[in-house]
C-alpha cells in the first residue's frame, strides 16, 4: 500500500510538471515576441537582417532553451507516466473497464505518438533550420530558405503543442475520477475485509438515529 501511494504521488507530480510545461511554454512564447517587438531590440552581430525583424531572431533563441527544457520534461514525465500506468494496470490496482482508465489510456496513446514525433522528427528538423538560418544571417549571407522552412513547420508545431495541452488535462481529469472509488468498489473492499476490521468499523450516524 505505501508502494502504491508512493507511485500515485510521482505520477501526479510529474502529470503537473508535464502539462504546466506544455502550458508555460506557449504563455512564454505569447509574452516575450511582443514584448521584444514593442522595446525595438536591436541585434549588432545580425546587421544583416532588417532592424524590424531583430525581435524574432532574439526571441527565438530565448524560446529555443524554452522549448529545449520543455521537451526534455515531455520525454521524462512520458516515460515516467507510462511506466506507472504500467505498474498500476498489472498489478490490478485499477479495472480496465473503467470508463475513465479507458480515456486515461487513449490520452496516453495519443501523446506517445505527437511526443514522439515532436521530439525526435520535428524539433530536430526545426532546430536545424533555425541555427542554420541564424549562422548564415551572422554571416550577412541568405539564409532565407532555412528561415521558410523553419516558418513552415511552425504551425505543425503550435498544433502538437495545442494537442499535448489537451490530451494531458483530459488525462488529469481521468485520473481524477480514478482517484474516487465507484459504490460498487466500495462495496466490494467491504465484503472482502475481514470480519473483526467490520466490527471496528463506526456505524453510520442514522443508524443511531433510528434506534433512539
Amino acid at each position: 500500500m505505501k508502494f502504491q501511494r508512493f507511485f500515485n504521488s510521482v505520477y501526479l507530480i510529474f502529470l503537473a510538471l508535464w502539462f504546466g510545461a506544455v502550458v508555460m511554454s506557449g504563455v512564454t512564447a505569447a509574452v516575450v515576441f511582443p514584448t521584444l517587438k514593442s522595446l525595438h531590440v536591436t541585434l549588432p552581430d545580425f546587421a544583416s537582417v532588417p532592424v524590424d525583424n531583430h525581435f524574432k531572431i532574439a526571441g527565438g533563441k530565448i524560446m529555443f532553451q524554452v522549448f529545449f527544457i520543455t521537451d526534455m520534461i515531455q520525454l521524462i514525465s512520458f516515460i515516467v507516466i507510462t511506466g506507472i500506468t504500467g505498474l498500476q494496470i498489472f498489478s490490478r490496482k485499477i479495472q480496465l473497464p473503467r470508463a475513465a482508465n479507458l480515456i486515461r489510456l487513449v490520452a496516453i496513446v495519443i501523446l506517445l505518438m505527437t511526443v514522439s514525433y515532436q521530439i525526435f522528427r520535428l524539433s530536430p528538423r526545426m532546430n536545424h533550420n533555425l541555427q542554420q538560418y541564424w549562422t548564415l544571417a551572422e554571416k550577412g549571407e541568405d539564409g532565407s530558405a532555412f528561415e521558410k522552412a523553419f516558418d513552415d513547420d511552425h504551425p505543425v508545431a503550435t498544433r502538437i503543442l495545442t494537442i499535448n495541452a489537451f490530451a494531458l488535462l483530459t488525462l488529469i481529469i481521468a485520473t481524477g475520477f480514478l482517484l474516487v472509488p465507484v459504490s460498487g468498489e466500495q462495496l466490494s473492499s467491504e465484503r472482502k475485509m475481514p470480519p473483526e476490521k467490520k466490527r471496528n468499523l463506526e456505524e453510520p450516524a442514522l443508524l443511531h438515529q433510528a434506534g433512539r
